[in-house]
Order: C-alpha cells, then structure tokens, then sequence
C-alpha cells in the first residue's frame, strides 16, 4: 500500500511540474508573440497596435517604447495589470483595456492627450484617477465595481459613456456633460433616472433593466433617436414607445 501511495505522490507532483512547466513556456511564447506583433507595427510606420487576445500575457513589453508615434493601443483579454509603460507613450489618444483585471489605472491620469478610453470589465473601484482626462469623447467604464462617478464631472467633452452594470446610484453628475450624446446604464439601479431627461442633447439611451418604473422622462429628450429597453416593457409601456415611434425614435428591445 505505501508504494502504492508513494508513486501516487510522485505521480502528482510531476503532474504538478509538467503544468507549471506549460504554463511558463505559454506565457514566455505570449510574450515574444507581442514583441513580435510590436516589432511588425515598428518597421510598417502603423500608429495602432492590438495585443487583443495574448491570453497569458502578464505585462507590456518595454519594445512598445519605440512605438513613439503610437495613436491607439488594445490590449484587452491578457492578463496585464500594470499599465504604466503607457506613460512613454505621448501621442496615444485611444486605449482600450477591456476584460482585464485592471485596479489602478493612477497611470493613465496625467494622459491628457486621451480621446477614447474602454476599461469595461475590470477590477475597478475608483475612478478619481480619470478626473483630469478632460479631453476625453468616449468613456466605458462598465462591468466593474464602481460606485462614485463624481470624478466625470471636468469631462465636458464626452459624447459617449457606458457606466453599465456597475452599483452607481447618483447619477446626477451626468447634468455636468453638455455633450453626451450616447448613454447606457443598463443593469443598474438609479435612484433619480428623472434628471436624465434634461440632457437634451442624447441620441441614443440605454436602460434596459436598471429597474426604472417611470419611463416618462424620456419623452422629455428632444434629439433621442434611439432607445433601448428590456423585452419585459414592450406591452407595458407601449403608449410611449407608441409616442417614441411616433417621433421616429428607433426603439430596441432586448
């Protein structure tokens, strides 16, 4: 019985060894398969890199500074945490970091260059760090645990924002973005949805199941185009989506 259980244990730990072994050889070849998709970008002169998808990559790799003209960067579904190597980089004006797991994103608050900014599904909790970012157009922060967004308030030029599926309940911050034009909160609960029907400059209002019972403020948006709503609304709030129709609103349920 004890040799029995003595080739079990050796048996497990080489198991042990042979999927640490993998993993370390996957995560090195992730890695040079960055540099090399960086290198590619280096010697065609583009102004946009994507590292979408490198599953086990764990950090940026520090060739991306001489990618000192670089525009855009994606680099969502990775492992990266660490974000400050973005910092080299003065011309970036789109990033996208999306399902990461991504807390600080304190790099990024002195990028003031930054046009477009997608950290939707992260880790993150605070966003004072997004506060001096006030050349931003398009903002997604959704999927994360935030709950204060009072650090938008400086962020004059947003025209698209989706604080969807985070546990946001003041919104009123939103008064404070005379640009906005593109909306969701989805999936949340609000507890004044009334203020947003004095942003009359939306297009587009995503609300599907954030559990609204008035749905009246919407009439009150002279430029709405299109207006997204959950499937379970469609017979009891017909008579506005029959006035919505009416005025030529695109009206989506989901």
């Amino acid at each position: 019985m004890m040799h029995i259980l003595k080739n079990l244990a050796r048996a497990v730990t080489f198991t042990g060894i042979v999927f640490l072994g993998t993993a370390l050889a996957d995560a090195k070849s992730d890695y040079l398969s960055a540099v090399k998709r960086i290198e590619m970008v280096a010697s065609s002169g583009a102004d946009a890199l994507n590292l979408n998808e490198i599953y086990g990559l764990e950090s940026i790799p520090g060739e991306i500074r001489r990618l000192s003209e670089l525009k855009r960067v994606s680099l969502s579904y990775t492992q990266i945490l660490d974000l400050s190597i973005l910092k080299d980089l003065p011309l970036l004006e789109h990033v996208e970091i999306r399902a990461n797991y991504v807390k600080d994103i304190s790099p990024l608050n002195d990028m003031l260059g930054l046009k477009s900014l997608n950290l939707r599904q992260n880790k993150l909790s605070e966003i004072g760090d997004l506060a001096k970012l006030n050349g931003l157009t398009v903002l997604d922060i959704s999927a994360n645990d935030i709950v204060d967004i009072s650090a938008l308030e400086n962020l004059t030029e947003l025209e698209v924002l989706d604080i969807s599926f985070n546990e946001i309940t003041d919104i009123s911050v939103l008064l404070k973005l005379p640009k906005l034009k593109k909306l969701s909160i989805s999936h949340m609960v609000v507890d004044d949805v009334e203020s947003i029907g004095q942003l009359t400059t939306l297009e587009e209002l995503n609300i599907g199941y954030s559990e609204v019972a008035d749905l009246g403020f919407v009439l009150k948006l002279p430029n709405l185009k299109i207006f997204w709503h959950e499937m379970e609304r469609v017979t009891a709030d017909k008579v506005i989506f029959d006035q919505l129709l009416a005025r030529g609103v695109r009206v989506i349920a989901y």
